[in-house]
């Protein structure tokens, strides 16, 4: 079988055509003549049948023959009515052109005006988080399983830069019966018993809303809206639950949460220097605890 054959949709040339009269005059097969072009017999023979013409020989002697100028009228013709016109009316181009500019306007997007946070911006956070110089900044997130009103992930991620300039990125998972503001703060009051969290950097998610009913909100830090790259940590490490929490998953346990929180804190990652967050974060407990102590001898 050929296997030179031209890219799918490569139309014949003027050129081309000539050739195919030139090779006909001289008794070549179809099948020859499409060797000889790299394209496959049945375009070859699909060709000639269309371009085909009766010649007149004189005394009502008639040959059909190939002609390549009217293979070349013929094919120019049909293209013209190949491509369907377009049905769309004055009214529906106004309406598609009022939706892309919506869609797609150069203006800066505005949070939704029911949002008013009791917190800060983040264009307030101490350098000494944005810089991850001290243990126990956290961005927060919610994972949604399904569309549905049913459980989500109640995630944290530690901002941490320890004292040898390796980041942490400690995980907080837990899973909540639903994303509202209610039940998130629940969950909050529960992790802040068991963790010491120094700051909380939230985006504009109506979940989030009342976190100072639970959190001071002069540690509170939001985002701006549709900048989802200001919480990159917590991004990239949502990425990771959805290895094991794809799209769509219905069930789930808090066993599972678990292993999965497990897991994300014992991964090596490269910017640890191939540590684990675990072990990053129990390092920097440890250097912090040494330094207080050394601090109270002097």
């Amino acid at each position: 079988m050929q296997d030179n054959y031209t890219t799918k949709a490569k139309h014949l040339t003027i050129d081309s055509r000539r050739l195919i009269e030139r090779w006909k005059k001289e008794g070549k097969s179809n099948r020859e003549i499409a060797s000889l072009l790299g394209k496959a017999p049945q375009t070859i023979h699909t060709e000639i049948k269309r371009g085909t013409v009766r010649k007149c020989l004189g005394k009502g002697r008639f040959k059909e023959v190939y002609s390549a100028d009217y293979a070349q009228q013929s094919y120019e013709n049909n293209r013209k009515h190949s491509v369907k016109r377009s049905s769309v009316t004055k009214e529906l181009k106004e309406k598609i052109l009022h939706y892309h500019n919506q869609k797609f306007s150069l203006d800066k997007k505005q949070a939704s005006t029911n949002f008013k946070p009791a917190g800060q911006s983040i264009e307030q956070r101490p350098e000494a988080i944005n810089l991850r110089l001290e243990n126990g900044h956290y961005e927060i997130d919610t994972v949604l399983l399904t569309r549905a009103k049913n459980y989500c992930l109640l995630v944290l991620t530690d901002r941490l830069l320890v004292l040898t300039n390796r980041k942490s990125r400690h995980q907080i998972i837990r899973l909540i019966p639903n994303k509202s503001a209610e039940v998130v703060n629940q969950a909050l009051k529960l992790i802040l018993k068991q963790h010491k969290i120094l700051s909380i950097t939230a985006d504009n998610g109506t979940e989030f809303n009342r976190l100072s009913n639970v959190f001071s909100e002069e540690h509170i830090y939001y985002a701006h809206p549709y900048a989802s790259w200001e919480r990159g940590t917590n991004e990239n490490h949502n990425r990771l639950i959805r290895r094991w929490l794809p799209k769509g998953t219905k069930k789930m346990t808090p066993k599972e949460v678990a292993f999965i929180e497990k897991w994300i804190n014992n991964y090596p990652k490269k910017c640890l220097n191939y540590k684990s967050p675990r072990e990053d974060f129990w390092m920097a407990n440890l250097n912090l605890k040494f330094s207080v102590r050394n601090k109270s001898r002097n």
